[in-house]
């Protein structure tokens, strides 16, 4: 018989292995091309929380460049920014791109209250 908790778990592991949703960057070319972002809207409780912290924290933006360090994918799915590039994608990546990025995202939903979690 299987667990409440092996079912919740084989719940997530399905959807993280779903179809990846993209977002093209027209600002960041690679060869002449827009870098194609891919992700997946599910975020480990982990991650989430972070998240939220950073937020309720006025870290606003902060929280957004690391929604991307935990979503951003390859096409491959495997990650494209590692939180050691954080200080990088902080210092000398426009912010109005990451904003951008990250509202196309989704992460979280407009009228979601992550503030007071």
């Amino acid at each position: 018989m299987i667990s409440v908790l092996d079912s919740a778990k084989k719940h997530y592991s399905d959807l993280i292995d779903g179809e990846l949703k993209f977002v093209d960057v027209l600002e960041w070319e690679v060869d002449g091309k827009p870098t194609r972002i891919y992700y997946r809207q599910y975020l480990t409780v982990e991650e989430k929380g972070e998240l939220v912290k950073l937020y309720n924290q006025d870290s606003h933006y902060e929280m957004m460049v690391m929604s991307l360090i935990h979503s951003a994918r390859s096409q491959d799915g495997s990650k494209l920014f590692k939180k050691a590039e954080k200080y990088d994608l902080m210092k000398y990546v426009s912010a109005d791109v990451i904003e951008t990025i990250f509202s196309k995202m989704g992460l979280f939903a407009e009228n979601e209250d992550v503030a007071k979690k």
